[in-house]
This record gives C-alpha cells, structure tokens and sequence, in this order.
C-alpha cells in the first residue's frame, strides 16, 4: 500500500509527541492561572472546557480545509508550532501585563478578590490564554487522519492506532509534566522544555529540504528563542506577585504548587508593606498561609 505522506508508525509518534505537549500545556495553564485566579472552585473546570470547546472548534474547522491540501504534512507541523509558539507568547504576554493597568485594577495575585468583576476578568484571562493554542493544535488530528488514511479497508484500524498514539501521549504528558519536570525543573523550566520538544518537531520537517519554508524556519527560531531567552523560575514569581527587584521574596516550587513568600507596598507612596504567602495544596486549593502588615 503507498504511503505517500509517511507511514503509520511515523504518524502515531508525531500524533504521541503532539498530545504530550498539549497536555502538560494543560497542566502548565491550570498552575499558572491558578495563582492568578487563586484557585477558586471554578478554575480547573473553566481551563478544561475552554480547552476541550477550543480543541473541537479547531478540528472543525481543519476538517474543512483538509480536502483542499495537497499535502497535510506541512499543515501539521504549522499548526502545530504556531500552537506552542501562540501559547508560549500568550503566557510571556500575561506576565508581563498582569501587573499594569487596566488588569490591575481588577486582577492582582495576592488580593482578595472573589467578586464579579474580578472573577470575570480573570474567566475572560483563562479564555484568551487558553483558547487560541488549543484551537491551533486541535486542527492537527483532521490533517493526520488525511495523511494515514490512504486505505480503505484499513480506516478502523487506523484511526484506533492514531488514537491510542494520542492517548498514551496525552498520560506521558501529564504524568511526566505534573510529576517530574514541574517538580525538578519548575513551570518555565517545563515551557522550556516543551519549546525544545516543539523545535525537534520543526527541525525534522525542515530536514526534508522542501522549498518556502519561511514560516517553519520562523516558528523554529521562536521556539530556539524561547529555550534561550525564557525567564527563570525565580524572576517569573517574582513578577507574578508584585515584587521589585531588590526587594526580599522567598519562594518554592515543586510538584504539589508554588509557595511564594515576599513584601510589598500596599499604596502608592505608602511606608507600609504587606508579607504575603500562598501555598498550592496537592489537592490544587488554595491555602492562605499568613498575610501581615507592618509599619
């Protein structure tokens, strides 16, 4: 039987590869977004369901295009860098802005703010975060299904192998995201790591040596930045909770959650700071550990 745009095997790893990056990206957004929503009842539900609706939307809309794609091939591997690219831009994005008006306003880490208006600020954050990676990555499965099924009699078969390739990548990505890398290397050592994986990814496409492949060789240039330029664990914690350089914070980070010690000031011009400490419990709720004000 020809397989003109590789074989099965090849297809189930790239498909394993796939659903290991976008699940510990799951992983990565419900940390991250965690401390920013502070884990309220609602949270893990809302990223989930942004995720699954973005996910289906984007399949929908592949299963659109693919007839007309010569080759899928190439389809793959954009969506699937422009989603880890979008994503790792949207996180970066936030950390940089979360701290500014207008987000201050509403949003701030370590103030309590279970009411509306911030907690609708903070669903439309996880949207905007969420949603555009999951839809980018969700259109690879209908241009994988167009590059394996080449055979008639062998549909069945094949979509059960392609299946279980995204499953088994799906439980490597959380199991290893969520008890190893965020344990040993920390959330931006993980989008680290994944940006690496992401860089593989395009590199083996580029190495076939087609013609205009501009947008490729963009895609893994942002990834080679992001392994390189990303900011440390330390620095990214620090930001996320408002503290200026200089200034003393003490924090940890391990499998179980992040648990962040630091002071601030608690006005424009004020003398006075505040000491706060959240703690992630391994159930994924918030525990305030000590809030104290001093003179």
């Amino acid at each position: 039987m020809a397989e003109p745009f590789g074989g099965l095997p090849l297809w189930s790893l790239l498909v394993f590869l796939s659903g290991y990056v976008i699940v510990a990206m799951e992983i990565l957004w419900v940390r991250l977004l965690g401390q920013v929503g502070q884990y309220h009842a609602y949270l893990f539900p809302t990223v989930l369901g942004v995720f699954l609706l973005a996910d289906g939307l984007g399949i929908a809309v592949a299963a659109k295009l693919v007839r007309q794609l010569p080759d899928p091939r190439r389809a793959f591997f954009l969506t699937q860098g422009a989603g880890f690219v979008v994503a790792a831009v949207l996180i970066i994005g936030l950390w940089l802005v979360l701290n500014l008006p207008p987000l201050s306003w509403f949003v701030t880490v370590d103030d309590w703010r279970f009411e509306p208006k911030p907690m609708l600020v903070s669903t439309l954050l996880i949207v905007a975060v969420v949603a555009p990676p999951s839809f980018l990555i969700g259109m690879t499965f209908p241009f994988v299904q167009q590059a394996v099924q080449q055979d008639l009699a062998s549909v069945g078969a094949r979509v059960g192998w392609v299946q279980l390739a995204n499953i088994c990548g799906n439980a490597a990505g959380s199991i290893v995201t969520g008890l190893i890398t965020l344990h040993w290397l920390g959330s931006m050592g993980t989008l680290r790591l994944l940006a690496g994986l992401s860089l593989l990814l395009l590199l083996g496409w580029l190495w076939q040596g087609h013609r205009d492949r501009r947008l490729e060789l963009g895609l893994a240039a942002a990834c080679a930045l992001a392994v390189v330029a990303l900011p440390s664990n330390e620095a990214f914690w620090r930001r996320i909770h408002r503290q200026a350089p200089g200034t003393f914070a003490a924090w940890s980070e391990d499998r179980s959650g992040v648990t962040f010690t630091g002071r601030r000031r608690t006005s424009p011009g004020s003398t006075r700071t505040a000491s706060s400490s959240w703690a992630i419990a391994r159930g994924g709720c918030p525990s305030l550990v000590s809030i104290c004000c001093s003179a």
